[in-house]
């Protein structure tokens, strides 16, 4: 990848099969010499790399999403379920079911016995304070964390399921309201990603919003759930300590914060 036409055009010889990308980039010899001339000369360029870098790293990651499905071999074809049948329903549902797949080398596998827990697909919404620079987040006790020798009550995003003919972004402003009584104004999606596919069908989606965090706090959920919420207001950089030491651990926090970490510069941009 280069960035100015003199470089484009005496570029070093490339390995063969290797793609050169060039930016048309102004060069730092057009700057007039003075100090005020070469320091707007340099921030156009910085302006000028911030702007092909948005275009070239989405065209990137689509580059590399396309091969990594080329290069999948198997799709649910490749999958023979012979039984499938609910062996429990409660808090949560679980099913059991008998399969074979293809495998790698050829053939088919023995026959698997695999139990599935069924949930709906979560979402979950990582409340931001850009002016005040402070995330949102809400503790609650969790029977899965039972053995956590600190505390079974989880520093986590508002979160929540997705009820019959909602969006995901309809799901994360209902909980956001519900959990920490306060709407986000913009709402950017992260990612979604599958919780546990050895064990669960459980999708997740991930938001960043907006919102303003001076005027949230206390205790929400619904009664009806037996929610029993509080909200927690923390400095960006001290949710991020809290990720590396440990205090925050559960997957769905940790993605969404050191996504922001990666995105803050933009998002920032984008809001402010």
């Amino acid at each position: 990848m280069h960035v100015c036409s003199y470089v484009d055009s005496h570029c070093p010889a490339l390995l063969s099969g290797k793609e050169k990308i060039h930016f048309s980039i102004l060069s730092p010899t057009k700057a007039d010499g003075t100090d005020q001339g070469m320091l707007a000369c340099l921030e156009e360029i910085c302006l000028q790399i911030h702007d092909e870098l948005k275009v070239f790293f989405p065209n990137l990651t689509g580059q590399i999403f396309k091969m990594a499905k080329a290069d999948n071999k198997f799709t649910l074809e490749d999958v023979e379920i012979l039984s499938q049948k609910n062996c429990y329903t409660g808090f949560l549902n679980i099913e059991l079911l008998r399969l074979k797949h293809r495998l790698f080398e050829g053939g088919w596998s023995e026959v698997l016995q695999r139990e599935l827990l069924i949930k709906d697909e979560a979402v979950g919404i990582l409340l931001f304070d850009s002016c005040r620079d402070e995330v949102v987040m809400v503790r609650q006790f969790r029977v899965g964390a039972l053995e956590n020798q600190a505390s079974p009550w989880m520093l986590e995003l508002v979160a929540g399921m997705v009820k019959g003919g909602e969006s995901a972004e309809q799901v994360a402003i209902r909980e956001s309201r519900e959990e920490s009584d306060c709407a986000p104004t913009e709402l950017v999606k992260i990612l979604e990603y599958f919780n546990s596919p050895g064990t669960s069908n459980e999708k997740v989606t991930l938001f960043c919003g907006q919102v303003d965090a001076s005027r949230v706090g206390g205790v929400h959920g619904l009664a009806e759930e037996n929610e029993d919420i509080e909200v927690t207001v923390l400095p960006f950089e001290e949710a991020l300590a809290g990720v590396n030491s440990g205090l925050i651990n559960n997957a769905m926090s940790i993605i969404a914060l050191q996504w922001l970490e990666l995105h803050k510069a933009e998002l920032l941009e984008e809001w402010l």
